[in-house]
C-alpha cells in the first residue's frame, strides 16, 4: 500500500468514526436498538452468574472481528472510489 493510500485510509477511518459517533447521538432508532441490546445483554449476564465473564470475552472478540471487517469494507469502497475518480480524471 502506498503512502498516499495509507494516508487516505487513515483519513477515511477518522471520518467514519466521527460519523458513527454523531449518528449514535442523534438517531432515535439506533438509540432504541442500543437500549434493547443493553437490556438483553444485562439479562443474559445476570442469568449466567459467575460465568458472565465468558459472555464478555465473546462479545469483545465478536466486536473486534466485526470492526476489522467493517474497516476493510469501508476502506476498499473508498479506495475504489478514488481509483474511479482518477480513472475519469476528476482527481
Amino acid at each position: 500500500m502506498s503512502t498516499f493510500e495509507q494516508n487516505l485510509r487513515t483519513t477515511f477511518m477518522e471520518s467514519l468514526y466521527s460519523l458513527c459517533n454523531q449518528h449514535h447521538k442523534t438517531d432515535p432508532y439506533y438509540q432504541q436498538l442500543k437500549a434493547k441490546y443493553d437490556r438483553l445483554f444485562e439479562d443474559i449476564r445476570d442469568r449466567l452468574g459467575k460465568h458472565h465473564k465468558l459472555m464478555l470475552k465473546l462479545e469483545a472478540l465478536g466486536c473486534e472481528k466485526e470492526g476489522i471487517d467493517e474497516e476493510l469494507i469501508y476502506s476498499q469502497g473508498m479506495a475504489d472510489c478514488v481509483k474511479m475518480l482518477k480513472m475519469i480524471r476528476m482527481i
